[in-house]
């Protein structure tokens, strides 16, 4: 996929990470997991837990890339962070060209379903940074993004309330699905976590067709956001089941433990 192809998927629902990133680089990821992606547990948690013992409420102005986690820090699943002058390019075009818009229904729950491409209109100058990764037990793929934003953490906490199911098509780009509001995990040191599901069927218009499943978390910690995805790419056929779930959930918690724990 093209940086662009990919950006516009991901947008749907997982991670403007992978869009900051060339296809080969984001291929390489997938392929060189040596490691179930469920891991993550066990030890991690445990520390994870120490750390979020002393841990303050008050927000935080350290640099969103000071706040991300570090590759070394998810020994469990191999990790890249983006590259920032990449990650802008990508927040700059996430618009779509007229004539290849993708379309909602209800139209106004746009902002729930297309999740980062909402996120991405509102992100601050330099206020993005993004970690990816794969693991072997799934073929899936996972990010986790640390970002300041204009909006409100209320806001987008009552577009997905209001907006449980969503049906959305891209017909130029030949794809169309659907995206669901889903039960959130708790997760140590946030207060409320959203949670989204969709299901993309993307035919051979975009050059590989098959189904896409994503899965998205989103928090607000120290007043800044944290956004984690899942994603199984087009024809891998790949599920997002308890396992996937389980690493999404271990790494966002991961994250948030290390933006409490943070100066």
């Amino acid at each position: 996929m093209t940086v662009r192809r990919l950006g516009i998927t991901l947008a749907l629902g997982v991670a403007l990470t992978a869009a900051s990133c060339s296809s080969d680089t984001a291929d390489q990821a997938a392929s060189d997991a040596t490691s179930a992606a469920s891991s993550v547990a066990g030890e991690a948690g445990d520390a994870v837990s120490e750390a979020t013992d002393d841990t303050t409420s008050e927000p935080t102005d350290a640099p969103v890339q000071e706040l991300l986690l570090t590759p070394e820090e998810v020994p469990s699943m191999p990790m890249q962070a983006a590259d920032p002058a990449m990650l802008a390019q990508a927040v700059a075009n996430m618009e779509l060209p007229e004539g290849m818009e993708i379309t909602f229904d209800p139209p106004e729950c746009a902002d729930a379903a297309d999740t980062n491409a909402a996120l991405a209109r509102d992100v601050e100058d330099g206020g993005l940074a993004a970690l990816m990764g794969g693991g072997e037990s799934a073929p899936a793929m996972y990010t986790v993004q640390v970002l300041r934003t204009s909006v409100p953490f209320d806001e987008y906490q009552s577009n997905w309330g209001s907006c449980e199911n969503v049906v959305f098509e891209g017909q130029a780009l030949g794809m169309r699905g659907t995206s669901t509001s889903t039960d959130a995990p708790e997760i140590d040191g946030a207060d409320e976590v959203l949670a989204r599901i969709s299901d993309t069927q993307v035919d051979s218009v975009l050059g590989e067709g098959g189904q896409m499943k994503s899965l998205v978390y989103m928090t607000e910690v120290r007043g800044v956001k944290v956004v984690g995805g899942a994603m199984t790419a087009p024809g891998a056929g790949g599920e997002l089941g308890p396992e996937a779930e389980a690493a999404l959930t271990d790494l966002m918690t991961q994250q948030v433990a290390k933006i409490n724990d943070a100066a």
